[in-house]
């Protein structure tokens, strides 16, 4: 399961530079990283928790290693997911950027707001990447390069003799 946290952590990173909401009213769109602010760092934590998980079971010889990084982005994968299905909800306001433009507070419904297929991409990577996690936390098969040097066949040898026994 592991090589699916990493497809799905790759998801999320290219979904992250698509376009999440869309402002027909001002002809404006915005990515993960102009509207998130603090939940786009959590879930470029998810993408490189979830790309790392890939590469290191690929690679590690122990499975140590593998497991921490599962653990660790089942739980930074719960709470990315969590706060970005309330993001999904309720979208973030763009208030200080309106009055900016326009130089008067607004609402975001007046905006004509609308959530774009970035925000789709996203949500079902981070959706991957933390499934992922949590059934790779159950899984006790050992990665690839473990099970491949357990089964090297050892010469078994002879116990050399005691020296001055006749």
């Amino acid at each position: 399961m592991d090589w699916l946290a990493g497809v799905a952590g790759a998801v999320l990173l290219v979904g992250m530079f698509l376009p999440w909401y869309r402002y027909p009213r001002l002809d404006v769109t915005h990515d993960a990283w102009q509207s998130l602010g603090g939940l786009a760092v959590v879930l470029a934590l998810v993408c490189g928790l979830a790309l790392a998980l890939a590469v290191l079971t690929a690679v590690h010889p122990t499975a140590a290693v593998p497991i921490a990084v599962t653990s660790l982005l089942a739980l930074v994968g719960l709470i990315g997911t969590v706060w970005l299905a309330l993001r999904v909800a309720f979208p973030p306001s763009l208030d200080r950027s309106v009055r900016n433009l326009l130089g008067r507070s607004t609402s975001i419904r007046s905006l004509g707001a609308s959530r774009d297929w970035g925000l789709w991409v996203g949500l079902a990577g981070c959706l991957g990447a933390t499934a992922a996690a949590l059934i790779g936390m159950r899984d006790e098969g050992y990665p690839r390069a473990v099970r491949e040097a357990s089964s090297l066949e050892i010469e078994s040898l002879p116990a050399p003799s005691p020296e001055g026994s006749a």
